[in-house]
């Protein structure tokens, strides 16, 4: 029993456990990886500094002194990753393993020299004679290049509380060497333990000044962020033009975020693509270039409707920013349907922190209702006649064309069509392949009717899949010619046929049918009422007999 060591080395462990507790508060309020990382080390440490009061104590047995020498291992390594994690890569690396593996090892040989110096006091290895060292020594060169990444953190972060940390780490390290080169430390292994708590003190000193250095960081950060949200939102609510207001709200982030590149593409249905409409910072030659909307990240972002992180360039796909090392994509939706998507990269590993990612994928929901607004396909004039997924005109665009085409036909007395358009089994292709993949079959199906109606006919979307013709001048003989073209063209587009798609039609014709707009719209909803019974793919006009062919 050593009464004088066990008193001794009980203040560092005391220490620790009031450091242990500190730190398990702190972890509770901010759910931070970096405390959370301490909290451990400190359990570690308070963990080694017991059992060696206990080995002091009188239960001088070899277990217990492996134990304080795990105790020890684990808090090294657990500081060494802590400067990772302030860097945002929080994760568990080969290297730890490696360390922890290397540092238990250590410890046992430790122990065995300890016991048996004269066995276990000196390896004989091909020759080489290596000479037992406490694990101490092998710990001091961790903990200090633990302290010189600190010191880097500390002058990149401008703080006073990691250059405190690397100071202390720094002043302990010598005390661990000592260990093993003054004879006198070697023989009563006492003084160690009565310099030990100086260092100690500073660390939590030092941690205690990052925590709060944090907390007041993170307070700025989020009034600055939320600052920038409110100015971007004014923009962009007051916009009419939308490339100008894309433009300048890039400019806008990469000046709050310092990131290397901003970029906004905007999708085409029509012809499948995204187009980067916006850019700020590198590869200026990305804007107005068009990519698949399946391509890279932002394809993924497109497609699943979410935001897309990648903090590292082995995770990155499809980069537009060449040695980009941290990606966000985030998709902008507006009413269901993704207009486009926000990708930010940066060449700086772990770039997005949770309160930029967060903030990218609120500004990804104010874009979305800016460009809604702003009506970024066509303009605001445009916007309110087309619809923005296919290209086709509106449902009120339809309604006001028939109106007007009603009146010239009761003046005239010539003829007119209306027709209804479904596709078949659309649903499946939501439910089997997603939203995404049924926009662009819709977008698809709307382009084919537009392209192939003559330039007198009014195509629009009436809602979902569905969709509504306005016939000029056209009789029921030349409508019903012009649907069965119209329902091959459907019936033979590749998209659409491998989606296994296809149109039914139903066709009502102004005076035979009905002598307003309203009942002619229920006569061709009817008719293709009898065009899906039939099993779809067909023509259906109003009045004809359910088994008709056509």
């Amino acid at each position: 029993m050593n009464p004088p060591s066990a008193g001794i080395s009980a203040i560092p462990g005391g220490i620790a456990l009031l450091l242990l507790a500190v730190f398990t508060f702190l972890y509770h309020r901010t759910r931070n990886a970096y405390i959370r990382a301490w909290q451990f080390a400190w359990a570690a440490y308070a963990l080694s500094r017991i059992t060696l009061i206990a080995y002091f104590g009188g239960y001088a047995s070899p277990w217990i002194e492996l134990a304080s020498n795990l105790g020890f291992v684990v808090m090294t390594v657990l500081v060494f990753r802590s400067t990772r994690i302030v860097r945002r890569d929080e994760r568990w690396r080969r290297t730890d393993t490696a360390l922890l593996i290397a540092g238990s090892l250590w410890s046992a040989y430790d122990v065995l020299a300890r016991s048996v110096p004269a066995r276990w006091g000196e390896l004989h290895l091909n020759g080489y004679v290596v000479q037992h060292a406490p694990l101490e020594v092998g710990a001091a060169p961790l903990l200090a290049i633990a302290g010189i990444r600190f010191w880097k953190h500390a002058r990149d972060a401008e703080s006073l509380g990691f250059r405190v940390l690397a100071l202390a780490l720094w002043f302990w390290v010598p005390l661990l060497l000592l260990t093993d080169r003054h004879q006198f430390f070697q023989r009563i292994g006492i003084w160690g333990h009565v310099l030990g708590p100086i260092p100690q003190m500073m660390l939590g000193m030092a941690m205690i000044m990052v925590v709060y250095e944090s907390m007041a960081l993170e307070e700025r950060s989020r009034s600055r962020y939320l600052a920038f949200l409110n100015n971007v939102s004014r923009r962009a609510i007051s916009a009419s033009d939308a490339s100008a207001m894309l433009e300048e709200i890039s400019r806008e982030i990469r000046s709050n975020f310092k990131f290397d590149h901003v970029g906004i593409g905007i999708i085409d249905y029509a012809n499948n693509t995204i187009a980067m409409r916006a850019e700020a910072g590198c590869s200026a030659d990305l804007r107005e270039r068009t990519l698949p909307v399946v391509a890279g990240m932002i394809g993924r972002a497109a497609h699943s409707g979410r935001v897309i992180v990648a903090q590292s360039s082995s995770e990155i796909s499809g980069a537009l920013l060449p040695g980009a090392a941290s990606v966000l994509c985030a998709p902008i939706q507006h009413g269901g349907t993704t207009l486009g998507v926000l990708n930010v990269e940066s060449t700086r590993e772990n770039a997005f922190g949770e309160q930029e990612i967060l903030t990218l994928g609120t500004l990804a929901g104010l874009l979305a209702a800016a460009l809604h607004n702003a009506s970024v396909f066509q303009g605001m004039q445009q916007q309110a006649i087309t619809d923005s997924l296919t290209g086709v005109k509106t449902r009120r665009y339809f309604i006001e064309a028939l109106q007007s085409e009603w009146r010239r036909a009761v003046r005239s007395g010539r003829p007119f069509s209306v027709v209804m358009v479904d596709l078949d089994k659309f649903k499946g292709v939501n439910d089997s392949v997603g939203h995404m993949e049924g926009d662009l079959v819709v977008a698809r199906a709307g382009r084919l009717l537009e392209e192939h109606c003559r330039h007198s006919n009014v195509v629009a979307r009436y809602g979902g899949d569905e969709f509504v013709i306005l016939m000029p001048e056209t009789a029921l003989e030349q409508s019903i010619v012009l649907c069965e073209r119209l329902r091959g063209w459907l019936a033979g587009d590749g998209r659409l046929r491998q989606r296994g798609v296809t149109g039914s039609f139903g066709i009502a014709t102004y005076p035979i049918h009905a002598e307003d707009p309203e009942a002619l719209l229920q006569a061709a909803d009817a008719a293709l009422y009898r065009a899906k019974r039939r099993g779809g793919n067909s023509v259906q006009a109003a009045g004809m007999a359910e088994n008709a062919m056509v």
